[in-house]
């Protein structure tokens, strides 16, 4: 790397020395039009310029050294090369000017689709921004003067580098959509050397009708979770300021807005070459379904064919399969009895690709067999197919006057058998009484006896 700069040096000051023993003359440009068809030649000339060169036609810069003036305003002047355009600079030198009170800023070279080629020159505060077309440049060093931009920006260009150095840039190079061919390309005191990056074309398919949809937003995020600036191009790999190749894993995720639904992506993969990603999604709501449903009667299982007594609480337990990726979160249970609407509502929470249990109450106020109609409105906007999930269950209430009536009789006839039992107890606790009482007048009268027949003894 060391034998790279030196020889470097040595290029630069040579380059120098040809061009500054070059007789030059004077030419200033507020701004230098070349028209379609047109051929200038700018030779051995300082040209001083104030504006902008926009070339449609065929411009040419030889021995020459170019200052633009950015002491004027604010604004990025550009040497520009439009699509019919060729610019051709030699053995020439650009720079930037300022003054007491404006630092020196950029400008850019600018091909739009035309044709450049630049050899043996030196470039300062400079940014070269290619789109396309074709440019070659070789013997030259760039030099950012550490202002913060890019070296070279190319993009769906042909390129070819030889024998350049760019130095002291934020990015050396960023190239997306092609490969630049660089032969020795020195980088130096860059913060990243180069970057290569590919674009990124995005489909979304309905795996239910095969047919791509609209609507979804494409986000690019880094490994810390900060979003990027841009989705639609990727990077492969950075060369960072110690020459070192670093490999990258491009995540993305999606995200599409169906109303009361929504759809989540996310994913991440390595970019090679410009890329065409498809994803597929299952969008056919019409698979969403009730899988069953429980009911229960204040807290018990209810059986078919069983009377719950009024004003139970009746719970619907209702299971919902959704096997696409819709992401359903603020669904509605609705609740009709003998098809009258409003009689209960419960909102839930559908996940894609799972299923969920629902739980929607009512405390029985009407008798009679009743029909309890369940139904899940499930409208998707932009698409045509939306539909309403709905479940019947037949139950028969009670009235609670006869379970009282009922529990009324059991108690009565409760009382009645524990009087019966009563007196039960107390006669035949009498009986005992009367019969203890026998016994003793038969013993005192036994007793009353022997005494008579002692005292008749005594007279005798």
């Amino acid at each position: 790397m060391n034998l790279c700069h030196h020889i470097s040096g040595i290029f630069f000051f040579s380059l120098i020395f040809v061009i500054s023993s070059v007789s030059s003359e004077t030419l200033e440009y507020e701004e230098l039009k070349i028209g379609y068809g047109e051929d200038f030649t700018i030779s051995n000339s300082e040209v001083w310029l104030d504006g902008d060169i926009l070339v449609d036609g065929n411009l040419s810069i030889e021995n020459s050294h170019i200052n633009v003036n950015r002491s004027i305003d604010l604004t990025v002047s550009e040497i520009r090369i439009n699509s019919t355009g060729e610019l051709r600079i030699s053995n020439s030198t650009i720079s930037t000017i300022g003054n007491d009170t404006l630092s020196y800023s950029m400008y850019t070279i600018v091909s739009d689709a035309g044709s450049l080629i630049i050899s043996n020159s030196s470039i300062d505060y400079s940014m070269i921004w290619l789109v396309s077309g074709e440019a070659t440049i070789e013997d030259t060093l760039l030099d950012g003067q550490s202002i913060v931009n890019y070296g070279i920006f190319s993009e769906d260009t042909i390129l070819n580098m030889d024998n350049i150095s760019i130095s002291n840039y934020t990015l050396g190079l960023r190239s997306i959509g092609t490969i630049p061919v660089q032969n020795q390309v020195i980088f130096s005191n860059c913060t990243s050397w180069m970057t290569q990056e590919w674009w990124i074309n995005f489909t979304a398919m309905d795996t239910s009708t095969n047919l791509p949809v609209d609507g979804f937003q494409i986000r690019q995020w880094d490994n810390d979770g900060t979003m990027l600036g841009s989705w639609n191009w990727a990077k492969e790999y950075e060369i960072n300021s110690l020459g070192q190749r670093i490999n990258h894993i491009a995540n993305f995720t999606a995200f599409a807005n169906f109303g009361i639904a929504h759809v989540d992506d996310a994913w991440s993969q390595v970019i090679t070459d410009n890329t065409a990603i498809i994803r597929y999604f299952n969008l056919n709501v019409s698979a969403i379904e009730y899988k069953s449903a429980e009911v229960y009667a204040s807290g018990k299982l209810w059986e078919p064919g069983q009377v719950v007594p009024k004003w139970s609480h009746i719970n619907v337990l209702v299971t919902i399969n959704n096997p696409t990726d819709y992401n359903f979160s603020n669904l509605f249970l609705n609740m009709d009895i003998n098809n009258n609407q409003g009689f209960a509502r419960d909102s839930i929470v559908l996940p894609p690709n799972e299923e969920t249990v629902g739980n929607i109450s009512w405390q029985a106020s009407i008798e009679g067999p009743l029909s309890l109609r369940i139904t899940t409105n499930l409208e998707i906007a932009l698409l045509a197919d939306n539909s309403t999930l709905s479940l019947s269950k037949f139950v028969e209430v009670g009235s609670k006057s006869a379970d009282d009536k009922e529990s009324g009789n059991m108690f009565a006839l409760f009382v009645i058998l524990m009087i019966l039992t009563l007196c039960s107890y107390i006669i035949y606790s009498g009986a005992e009484d009367a019969d203890e009482l026998s016994e003793e007048d038969i013993s005192l009268a036994s007793e009353n006896r022997d005494s008579k027949d002692d005292n008749s003894d005594e007279e005798e």
